[in-house]
């Protein structure tokens, strides 16, 4: 056994034995004593012994490092070949080791990179991040991770995700590389499709919305802010209803339940709360909305059907209009028949009675003055049947001049003075404005007939008492009044007061003479003017009649001059106005924009009513809208009124081509400051815009 072993023996081996026994022969001759042979015999086996154990540890050694060079060699390959890349890095960056993986995403040899620095493959726009990142890594204990994109050697942009632990010396760290350039493109492709998505949403004029299963709102496009007011935020994670009117929430939550169970629906209208406290008809459409086979909500789009419900609500009251206008039509015909036939009876009746023999002088100018006071009471009814006809037939237009109020009122005083001494009742006039302040731009034809319906009807309806009239001004308007202490008008005849025909909110009556056209001619003729009338009264306690007229004072140079309109050149005094033009019609927007290019600067356009909102809020200095009426996607009504939330100074004229009964008035309560009708006369468009900014 022993000399298979020593036959065994490598070089090395044999060198050490050497040297063993070299050391062993040095140390014996001073320490070793000498032994007998039985002592000998011992020692020699020990050594023996002791020989053989040395080389079991050294075989088994040499098996060990053998395993060693294998797994090394094994740790080598995986490390090389891996699927990730492994860097190793110095503080200041400088690659130190990588493994094949590594040097393959860089895009060169891995002895290329050896001692090269990570950053420069480091994109431009993403250097800071990386230096941020490996300072991170040596200043933590933990591992940090973070994505940056790398531009390696052949150019094509990479998304890397780096996770890098420093070693606890702090002088080198390991990063660990994975490429998710795929991860990246996908997520970039799903955020373009999100983002194409959205911008779809938002340019719907539907409102989009999505719920969860419980009914909340879980999303809203912008078309929701514009047409309710709420911003979206206010609503997320609400329920939706809520923002319903309380009649409504019963059908919406069946309507609901039912979509989720997946029921077919029809759509539904529902009232939806704005901001400002009133309700928006609106028209809704769901569906289930599915996620891997399973129901997470409902999918919603509202339509706004204002526009269609004001047109029903018009086409029904247009009916009732239609009806009713018949109707006082046949009466206005009956009473005009009457009205005609009672002063030609009393010019035919009293003219036969003067050619009578006999009659005295006295007679003779009683029988005159009645003939006069019926011609002159068959001229008014004449007079009141060609302007109410001129009027519903658009033909009446402004002649505007200088007119002194103050003459004015003095002349209407002196006029009904003896009539109204005669009934016996107190007459007053009184006037606001200094002589030298009351001069006026206006049509005083106008102005005189409507104070003379006014003042004729105080005295027709009061038998005792006084009555009073006069002006004031307010602001940029003169208001006038006509009081009397007369029979007064209920509370739900004022509504109908200024309507055709009427008289103290009856159907005309035989009990006063008259048309009943007087208040219905003034009322048109005040809107004509720029201004609006009503009517203060209570049934027995008299009534009180208000209208107003644009004040625009004649400076002291153009005094006694008549200024019709337009007039030729006076554009010249009104420059650079910022206009918009709100207006779904090409060629209308064509119109105006030549017809106003004299005295315009900057003319912003739109085609919907959330269009010129959205104008109107970025161009705070605007001087003059033209708002249609009729307009896709909010109506001039609704728009008008949203921008008198923040703009009050602006001229806005409303125009349409519909032109039906009640637009002017609905006009002016939503915030217009007048009312034109399509097709629009260029001179009456150039009077409006005279009359608002010369």
């Amino acid at each position: 056994m022993l000399h298979t072993m020593k036959k065994g023996r490598r070089p090395e081996d044999e060198i050490l034995k050497q040297k063993a026994e070299a050391l062993l022969k040095k140390k014996s001759a001073k320490t070793i004593p000498k032994l007998s042979e039985v002592d000998t015999l011992e020692l020699v086996h020990k050594l023996e012994v002791h020989k053989i154990e040395l080389e079991l540890q050294n075989e088994e050694l040499r098996l060990a490092k053998d395993q060693a060079r294998i797994a090394a060699d094994n740790y080598i390959e995986l490390y090389d070949f891996a699927p990730s890349g492994y860097f190793t890095l110095s503080r200041k960056g400088e690659i130190m080791e990588l493994n094949l993986q590594a040097a393959r995403m860089l895009g060169k040899a891995r002895e290329q990179l050896k001692h090269h620095g990570f950053a420069f493959f480091v994109a431009e726009n993403a250097k800071n991040a990386f230096n941020l990142y490996l300072g991170k890594v040596f200043l933590s204990n933990s591992l940090e991770s973070c994505e940056i994109m790398m531009v390696p050697g052949n150019n094509l942009p990479v998304y890397l995700h780096l996770s890098g632990l420093a070693d606890k010396k702090g002088e080198k760290c390991r990063v660990t590389v994975v490429d998710i350039t795929e991860r990246k493109q996908a997520e970039e492709a799903y955020l373009e499709s999100e983002i194409r998505y959205h911008q779809l949403i938002e340019q719907v004029r539907d409102i989009i919305f999505t719920l969860s299963l419980k009914g909340l709102f879980s999303s809203l496009n912008r078309e929701f802010e514009l047409k309710t007011g709420w911003a979206v935020k206010e609503w997320i994670g609400k329920p939706f209803s809520d923002i319903i009117h309380p009649e409504d929430v019963t059908l919406a939550m069946e309507r609901f339940s039912g979509i989720i169970q997946g029921f077919t629906s029809n759509a539904i209208s529902l009232r939806i709360k704005t901001k400002s406290g009133g309700y928006i008809p609106f028209e809704i459409m769901g569906s289930r909305q599915i996620k891997n086979e399973t129901t997470i909500g409902l999918l919603g789009v509202g339509r706004d059907i204002t526009e269609r419900r004001l047109a029903e609500q018009e086409l029904i009251i247009a009916k009732q209009k239609a009806e009713e206008s018949d109707r006082l039509k046949s009466a206005f015909l009956a009473n005009v028949s009457h009205e005609i036939r009672t002063p030609m009876n009393g010019i035919l009746g009293f003219a036969d009675l003067l050619k009578e023999p006999g009659v005295n002088q006295h007679e003779q100018e009683k029988y005159i003055g009645i003939i006069q006071k019926s011609g002159t009471r068959l001229l008014g009814i004449i007079n009141d049947v060609v302007d109410i006809s001129r009027i519903e037939a658009g033909l009446v237009t402004c002649t505007i001049s200088e007119v002194n109020v103050n003459e004015k009122m003095e002349f209407i005083y002196n006029f009904f003075s003896p009539q109204i001494e005669h009934k016996g009742i107190g007459f007053s006039c009184k006037n606001d404005l200094p002589p030298a302040e009351a001069i006026i731009k206006t049509d005083g034809e106008k102005i005189n007939a409507i104070l003379t319906n006014l003042v004729y009807n105080s005295i027709k309806f009061t038998h005792a008492g006084s009555i009073e009239f006069g002006y004031k001004r307010k602001d940029a308007f003169l208001e006038f009044y006509v009081k009397d202490t007369g029979i007064g008008i209920s509370e739900a005849h004022k509504k109908i007061i200024f309507e055709r025909f009427m008289q103290g909110g009856k159907i005309i009556t035989k009990n006063f003479e008259g048309t009943g056209l007087g208040l219905s001619i003034s009322k048109a003729y005040v809107e004509i003017l720029g201004g609006k009338i009503r009517v203060e009264s209570e049934e027995g306690e008299g009534a009180a009649f208000y209208f107003t007229i644009p004040y625009i004072p004649v400076q002291e140079k153009s005094r006694n001059q008549i200024i019709p309109v337009p007039a030729e050149g006076w554009t010249n005094l009104v420059k650079d106005l910022k206009i918009l033009i709100a207006d779904d019609d090409e060629t209308s927007q064509f119109y105006i924009k030549a017809i106003t290019r004299q005295f315009s600067g900057i003319v912003l356009q739109a085609k919907t009513g959330s269009e010129a909102v959205r104008l109107c809020q970025e161009n705070l200095d605007i001087d003059l809208v033209f708002m249609d009426i009729r307009m896709p996607n909010m109506d001039g009504y609704i728009a008008t009124r949203q921008i008198r939330k923040f703009n009050k100074k602006a001229v806005i004229i409303a125009q349409t081509a519909y032109a039906l009964s009640g637009d002017r008035e609905k006009a002016m309560e939503a915030g217009c400051n007048a009312y034109i009708a399509k097709p629009i006369n260029k001179n009456d468009f150039l009077n409006l815009i005279h009359q608002h900014f010369l």
